[in-house]
């Protein structure tokens, strides 16, 4: 085989990964939003059961998030991804066949603990090992992919929702991208970037200083970034889809979960969008354009809830206002902030800085999730969604003013000294 050809099948090779990884971290994050309507009637949930088992996942995915980083600086990031995805295939198992609500909970606790050390590990992995030329769209195919598996996870809600206990076969379906994926990193290498760097340590991955002065502002832009991207709104295009949809007026079953997967569609065919746009125009232009698009989508929505009487022409400006958001939001942060955390820190902190932006990405996904019913309740649902724009706004601003572009750049000139 030719270098070229050598060169296209190892690009296909990571692709592959980073679309398995992507779709079984999409899969199970997102196949409780539809499974919960079922689960509550299985085993009469009170509301308060209900908000622990959907949020669940994401004490999860804090635990695996900072699992997920000194597992990678310590055993490597392959044999950290391959330990995410067992997990994972283990819980949707351990799903499908739960006798009570403690179980599902148990469940939804390890199938975020994998996603979490996926999403933590496999950016990096995807960034340290893709050509620098290439970078950029594998980064972002990763979250195509995850994208694509939120959207077959809100599909298969929909298949089963008539079938007799469905929401067992929706868990179970969780093992279908963990199987392939497995396979795919046993054909995988180690990071050379990872190997040569814990050579270099005397067989041990260095510990690097996350205090020190030229440290810090890598590490609160990481943060930053991953709060932006959970804490801006998507924990309530994603989980409370169906009950948005409800609030503009859509009030049967099959007609939210429809809606379910109309934005499920919108997040696919816009991150499909950006990968094509990452590397020519950029990681800074996506995310202010994509900030800029939440910022309407949500105020739009935000202002048409403050109409005492919501007429259908109102309802689908709301509907046409959350689908804006989504699209935007797939676009700019959804596109771009995986990648960009991962390309930002120098390969010294790459693993534990990850975990670090990881934790912070999962806890301001959790807070969002837990208190927009409570917010709701004590400011209404205008005030709320209206908030959540002017975050973007100010988000778009932090962008602006302090995040720096890294198209076209080696990972190793991007922060040279550090």
């Amino acid at each position: 085989m030719s270098p070229r050809h050598q060169t296209q099948s190892f690009v296909a090779l990571i692709a592959a990964t980073a679309a398995a990884s992507g779709i079984l971290y999409g899969y199970n994050l997102g196949v409780i939003a539809g499974a919960i309507l079922f689960v509550v009637d299985e085993f009469a949930l009170s509301p308060t059961l209900k908000e622990i088992a959907i949020s669940a996942s994401l004490f999860g995915a804090m635990v695996g998030a900072i699992a997920g980083g000194k597992f990678a600086d310590r055993f490597g990031r392959r044999q950290s991804m391959l330990w995410a995805t067992i997990v994972g295939a283990t819980a949707a198992l351990t799903g499908a066949a739960s006798i009570d609500v403690w179980i599902v909970i148990a469940h939804r606790i390890a199938v975020g603990f994998s996603f979490g050390m996926l999403a933590c590990v496999a950016p990096v992995y995807i960034a340290e090992i893709a050509p620098d030329n290439s970078r950029g769209r594998l980064g972002a195919l990763f979250s195509v992919a995850l994208m694509v598996g939120l959207l077959v996870a809100y599909v298969v809600d929909l298949s089963l929702s008539s079938v007799e206990h469905g929401w067992r076969l929706m868990f179970l379906f969780g093992m279908a991208p963990a199987i392939p994926l497995i396979i795919l990193i046993f054909r995988l290498p180690e990071s050379p970037r990872w190997l040569d760097h814990r050579a270099g340590s005397n067989g041990q991955a260095e510990r690097p200083d996350i205090l020190h002065h030229t440290i810090r502002p890598l590490i609160f832009a990481t943060i930053a970034l991953a709060c932006i991207r959970q804490g801006t709104g998507v924990a309530i295009s994603t989980f409370c889809a169906a009950e948005l949809l409800g609030m503009a007026g859509f009030s049967s079953r099959s007609t939210e979960l429809f809606g379910t997967v109309g934005v499920g569609l919108v997040y696919v065919a816009m991150t499909i969008v950006a990968l094509g746009l990452i590397d020519r125009y950029g990681r800074r232009p996506l995310l202010l354009a994509g900030l800029g698009g939440m910022v309407i989508g949500f105020g739009v929505l935000g202002l048409v809830l403050r109409m005492p009487e919501i007429s259908p022409a109102a309802a689908a400006l709301a509907v046409g206002g959350l689908f804006l958001f989504a699209a935007s939001f797939a676009l700019g942060p959804g596109a771009v902030v995986f990648l960009l955390i991962s390309e930002l820190l120098p390969q010294s902190l790459r693993g534990v800085g990850m975990g670090i932006a990881s934790l912070f990405l999962w806890a301001s996904y959790l807070l969002s999730t837990l208190t927009f019913p409570l917010l709701i309740g004590e400011f209404g649902k205008s005030a709320v969604f209206l908030t959540y724009a002017l975050l973007a706004a100010i988000a778009g601003l932090f962008v602006f003013a302090s995040v720096p572009e890294t198209k076209g750049r080696k990972l190793e000139e991007i922060h040279k000294g550090a």
